[in-house]
């Protein structure tokens, strides 16, 4: 249950952003950051021996 609605959740925010455009682009780069922010310490841990 927990699962489909984060999901679900998931898909609105990919789909909505490009209809109402200052909020879109504020969640879109809000996503960007945090992949980004999740992003740099797996690279750090891969480059890392």
């Amino acid at each position: 249950m927990k699962k489909q609605k984060f999901y679900s959740k998931r898909k609105e925010k990919t789909y909505f952003p490009l209809k109402r455009s200052p909020d879109g682009l504020v969640s879109l780069s809000f996503q960007a950051l945090t992949i980004s922010a999740h992003l740099l310490p797996l690279k750090k841990a891969m480059s890392e021996p």
